[in-house]
């Protein structure tokens, strides 16, 4: 029999199995038979938890991630309305310690001939999660104050 010393893959099997530790022991070998099947990479297969969006003024907190969980970025997306004058909306994140631009819109005015309910929209999905830094904040700021700002994504626990 093969003896476990990963003490995360232990702390897993009591979590998955919801062993009760004071009836019983969690295992620690595992038998000729039993095949351990493991996640190669358990990130990509975790379930957004976090959705949040704000309307109208800018400048704007749409989320802070919190300082005790990891926090992956899987969409964001940024729009303005009624365009009737030049500007921009912004949507920065902190990523190792570094302010980054994700969104920026720019645009121009509509003018008089335009119709009111005028619109712009960017939105990213990226291929992989983006891990934010802890205690961070998504924020949408800007010249233009009309508008929509959306995220979605996840919490890990340590």
């Amino acid at each position: 029999m093969a003896t476990i010393y990963n003490s995360d893959l232990t702390k897993e099997l009591v979590a998955g199995a919801k062993i009760q530790q004071s009836k019983e022991l969690p295992p620690t070998q595992l038998a000729e038979k039993v095949v351990p099947v493991m996640e190669v990479n358990p990130k990509l297969l975790r379930v957004c938890n976090i959705v949040r969006s704000t309307q109208g003024i800018a400048p704007t907190n749409v989320y802070t991630v919190p300082t005790n969980k990891d926090f992956y970025l899987v969409s964001a997306w940024v729009a303005v309305t009624n365009i009737d004058n030049a500007g921009e909306r912004v949507m920065t994140v902190t990523i190792d310690n570094q302010a980054q631009i994700l969104l920026q819109i720019e645009h121009e005015a509509a003018g008089a001939a335009a119709a009111a309910s005028v619109a712009s929209a960017l939105s990213i999905n990226p291929a992989f999660p983006i891990k934010l830094d802890r205690g961070s904040n998504i924020v949408i700021s800007g010249s233009h104050a009309k508008g929509t700002a959306g995220i979605i994504g996840f919490t890990v626990e340590d």
